[in-house]
C-alpha cells in the first residue's frame, strides 16, 4: 500500500509501548533479487543460486511473502520452483503443467508469459544438477586443500567428478547464436575463431569512429554480486585498440586487468608518464606506474573532446599464482560498483581463472562460504571456452587455497 500509493510519510499515533505492551517491533530479513529484468528471464543459474540461499535461512513454520510488481508472473515462476525442486528432491517426480494449473486456481495468470514457463523448465533442470560443492568457511582449510593431495585416489576422483559434470553441463553455442562474430566485417577482429562470444551476451560498442562497428570479442561475466561486474576479451590487435577504448567509454569502465603471459608490457599502453593517441582518444599515463610481486599498477586518464575518464590498470603475470591472488583482492578492496575489463591473450584461458578467484573471494567475504564448481560454472554459461581442462579447474582450487593462512582466511581484503 505504501508503495503503491506513493506515501512519503508516515505519522504514527501511538507509542511503541503501552499497558505494558509492546507494540510494531519485528525483525524481517528480505530478499531481493536484482537480476530478473523488467522484460525478460534472468540465467537459470542465478536464480537457483538466490533460491538456495533463501532457502538456508528461510524457517518453513512461517509463510514466506513472495512478491514481484504484478504478484503473478516472475512471483509465480519463483514459488513454481521453490515447490517443484522440494517435491522432485522428494519423489523424484513432477509435473510443471499440473502445478503451475493448480497455482492459477488459486490467483489467475501465475507465471505469466510462455517464456516464463519455458524458463521455468529450465531453472528445475539447473537445479535438479546441482551437487553440494559449498564448502563453509570453518571447513577450508581441510576441504580445498583435500581433493588437491594427488596421493589419494578418492581425492583424485571428486576433483574429476566434478570437472567432467562441468563439461556436461556448459551450454554449447552454435554458429547461429554467434552470428555477429563471423560476419565478414567482423571475422579479422577475432584472435581464435574457436572463441568468439554469443551475441546475446556480448557488449555492443556505442561510440561513433568512422570505418568500426559494433562488434568486439568481448563478453559479460558475472561476478558475486553483479550479472555485468566483469567483460572478458582478447588482447586487441592493432586494428581493434580502438574499439578497446571504445569499450571502456561505452560501459563505463573503471578497472582493467591485464593477464600477461609473457611478462611484456602491451605496446598500446603508455607508462611512465607518456601519452598515447588512438583517435578519437587520448591516453594518458598519470602516473610514472610501479610494479610490485608480479603485479604493475597505472593510473589512466581517457579523454575526448567531450569526454574523460580515469581508469586504473592492473598488468598481472599469469603465470604467478601470488600474483593472480593479489590481483584479485586489490580489485576486491576497490569495491567496484562498476564493471571490470579482464584481458587475457584470447579472451579465456587465465582470464576465466581470475574471474573465479576474484567471485569465490568475494563470495567468502560476503557468506562465509565458497562454490569454486557453481563459481566456474556461472562464468561457463557466458564463455564456455574457460576452464577447459582439468589442470586449470584445479588451479582454481589451488589458488584459494593459497589464500588461507594457519588461522584462515586473510583478514586484508
Amino acid at each position: 500500500m505504501i508503495w503503491q500509493e506513493n506515501i512519503e510519510y508516515v505519522l504514527m499515533l501511538t507509542n511503541l509501548v503501552e499497558n505494558g505492551k509492546l507494540a510494531s517491533a519485528r525483525t524481517i530479513n528480505q530478499f531481493h533479487y536484482t537480476a530478473w529484468p523488467d522484460h525478460g528471464t534472468p540465467e537459470e543459474i542465478g536464480l537457483v543460486q538466490f533460491h538456495r540461499a533463501v532457502t538456508k535461512k528461510w524457517k518453513s513454520e512461517s509463510p514466506l511473502l513472495v512478491h514481484c510488481s504484478a504478484g503473478v508472473g516472475r512471483t509465480g515462476t519463483y514459488i513454481g520452483l521453490n515447490v517443484l525442486l522440494q517435491q522432485g528432491r522428494q519423489t523424484g517426480r513432477i509435473n510443471v503443467f499440473e502445478f503451475v494449473k493448480q497455482m492459477r486456481e488459486d490467483r489467475m495468470t501465475m507465471v505469466q508469459t510462455v517464456e516464463q514457463y519455458v524458463f521455468l523448465h529450465k531453472a528445475l533442470l539447473c537445479g535438479f544438477q546441482d551437487i553440494e560443492t559449498v564448502i563453509s568457511e570453518r571447513d577450508l582449510q581441510a576441504k580445498v586443500h583435500t581433493p588437491l593431495k594427488e596421493a589419494s585416489p578418492f581425492n583424485q576422483q571428486k576433483l574429476n567428478k566434478e570437472f567432467r559434470l562441468l563439461l556436461a553441463l556448459k551450454p554449447i553455442f552454435d554458429t547461429e547464436t554467434k552470428e555477429d562474430a563471423v560476419k565478414p566485417a567482423n571475422r579479422a577482429k577475432n584472435v581464435d575463431m574457436d572463441i568468439l562470444p554469443a551475441s546475446e551476451h556480448r557488449p555492443y560498442l556505442t561510440t561513433y569512429v568512422r570505418g568500426r562497428n559494433d562488434y568486439i570479442n568481448a563478453v559479460f561475466v558475472s561476478t558475486f554480486t553483479n550479472p555485468y561486474g566483469f567483460i572478458l576479451t582478447q588482447k586487441p590487435l592493432t586494428d581493434t585498440v580502438v574499439d578497446l577504448w571504445r569499450l571502456c567509454r561505452d560501459h563505463d569502465v573503471e578497472s582493467v586487468v591485464i593477464l600477461n603471459d609473457d611478462g611484456v608490457g602491451p605496446n598500446w599502453l603508455p607508462n611512465g608518464g607518456k601519452t598515447l593517441q588512438c583517435k578519437p582518444f587520448t591516453i594518458a599515463a598519470k602516473n610514472a606506474g610501479f610494479d610490485s610481486d608480479g603485479i604493475r599498477q597505472d593510473r589512466l586518464l581517457i579523454s575526448t573532446d567531450d569526454y574523460k575518464s580515469y581508469i586504473d590498470v592492473f598488468q598481472i603475470l599469469s603465470e604467478n599464482d601470488d600474483a593472480l591472488l593479489k590481483g584479485a583482492k586489490i580489485l576486491l578492496e576497490k569495491g567496484n560498483t562498476s564493471t571490470s575489463l579482464v584481458i587475457s591473450s584470447n579472451g579465456a584461458g587465465s582470464a576465466g581463472i581470475f574471474c573465479v578467484l576474484h567471485n569465490a573471494l568475494q563470495q567468502l567475504q560476503m557468506d562465509g562460504e565458497v562454490d569454486i564448481f557453481t563459481r566456474v560454472r556461472q562464468i561457463q554459461t557466458r564463455r564456455p571456452e574457460v576452464i577447459t581442462t582439468l589442470e586449470e579447474y584445479r588451479k582454481c582450487y589451488q589458488l584459494l587455497g593459497g589464500s588461507l593462512s594457519s588461522e584462515g582466511i586473510y583478514v586484508n581484503f
